[in-house]
């Protein structure tokens, strides 16, 4: 996304966490761990879509579920094609684009 999208469409991170800031980080790890601040966090930075490895994020994505405001584009936690849990995907889309 970074490569394809970026300025025009700004991504909120990405692998290379040396490049933020530690209170940009910290607000990063607050979403991934689907704590009570990710919401208000994704509606800051006006995140539209959220792709992450759902083994390792399985809080935010039980958080996007439950939130009526995003649509669930793809779910991989249970696909069998897919063994190795850093492959598989979870993709949720805003439903109005902040």
């Amino acid at each position: 996304f970074l490569w394809d999208l970026a300025p025009e469409v700004p991504v909120f991170v990405y692998t290379h966490v040396h490049l933020f800031s530690p209170e940009h980080w910290e607000r990063c790890r607050e979403v991934r761990w689907g704590t009570n601040a990710a919401l208000p966090i994704l509606d800051l930075y006006h995140v539209n879509l959220v792709v992450v490895e759902p083994d390792f994020n399985q809080r935010l994505c039980a958080l996007l579920y439950r939130d009526q405001g995003w649509k669930i584009l793809v779910d991989e936690r249970k696909g069998p094609a897919k063994g190795d849990p850093r492959q598989r995907l979870f993709v949720a889309l805003r439903r109005t684009p902040s």
